[in-house]
Formats: C-alpha cells, structure tokens, sequence
C-alpha cells in the first residue's frame, strides 16, 4: 500500500463509499432486502433504531464492530431474520472473531469490490466478503410491497437451509 492509499485508509472519507448497484441488486434478487442500516445520509444513524425483515449492511468500516453487534441484537429479538454484510475480509480483526467466524456464512468475493463516491469508482485496497445471518426463529409472513411502495401480495419469508452457496463470479470487474 502506497502513502495516499493508507491516508485514505485513516480518513473519515472511506466510511462514504457506496456499494456498486450491479452488486446489491444481484444480493437483493436473492435475499429481497427490506431495510438497510447505512445509508449515504449523514442524519441517519442506522444503530439507533429497529432493523426488519430482510438487511443489507455495508457499514462505515469504522464501525463494523458495532453493527455487527446490533444485527445479533436485531436477530436475536427476531426483528431481523437475515441480514447481510459487505465488509473487508479482515480475518484477524476482533469483530470477525467476536461477532463472525463460525456463526455467520462466509462468501469471499474474488476480486476487488469498486465501490462509489460521488466522481470516483475505486477498487477496494483488500478484498470483501460477505458475512451472511439468519435468524434461528422463522420469520411471520408478511406483506409485501414493490420498490414504489404497492402492494404486491403475501409471501412467507422462506429461511434458506443451505448455509454455503457456491456463487461463481459474483465481483465482476465491470
């Protein structure tokens, strides 16, 4: 790693980085996200209110420890029943062995996520994983709703038995 890459590293401008649409699209056309925590909103503090349903979580890295946290609060109080992280694959850090290894389903992603700033895409500077939970207290069912905010149906949310699911070329380099 270069000087700028590690002063980029160590300033508040990495929590700022969205997720590729193509990425999160592909991860809502399989886990139908109802809510995510971490928004581009500098109001919104995701930690301070109830999660639900379906999460997608791609946390400031500054505070990967603490989301972690709150997603087993939220699916322990059975308010989430799976939630989804995008974060480094940083397997010696201590919120990976505090709140992830051998509790959460593990997909590395090959290649570097390039994420998005307003006027930038830049690759990632170390890989990302997905760190995937799942409520032990099978969801309700519940309505369901579009991205316009219809009414689309009833549907039981279905908790997936499989742990490990092999996804081939999920971090393409578009």
């Amino acid at each position: 790693m270069n000087d700028q890459q590690i002063n980029l590293f160590r300033s508040r401008q990495t929590d700022d980085w969205a997720t590729p649409g193509w990425l999160y699209d592909r991860l809502d056309r399989e886990f139908h996200f109802d809510f995510d925590p971490c928004p581009l909103d500098a109001g919104f503090d995701g930690l301070k209110i109830p999660w639900f349903g379906s999460v997608f979580a791609n946390p400031p890295y500054s505070k990967v420890g603490e989301f972690l946290a709150k997603a087993r609060e939220e699916l322990s109080a059975g308010r989430a029943h799976t939630v989804v992280f995008l974060v480094f694959a940083n397997t010696d850090t201590q919120w990976f062995h505090k709140y992830v290894y051998q509790q959460a389903e593990l997909r590395f992603i090959r290649g570097r996520v390039k994420f998005v700033a307003p006027g930038k895409n830049n690759s990632a500077m170390r890989p990302s994983m997905l760190a995937i939970f799942r409520s032990p207290v099978p969801p309700p069912m519940d309505r369901t709703k579009d991205r316009n905010d219809n009414q689309v149906g009833i549907r039981p949310h279905a908790l997936n038995d499989e742990r490990i699911r092999r996804v081939e070329n999920l971090c393409d380099t578009r």
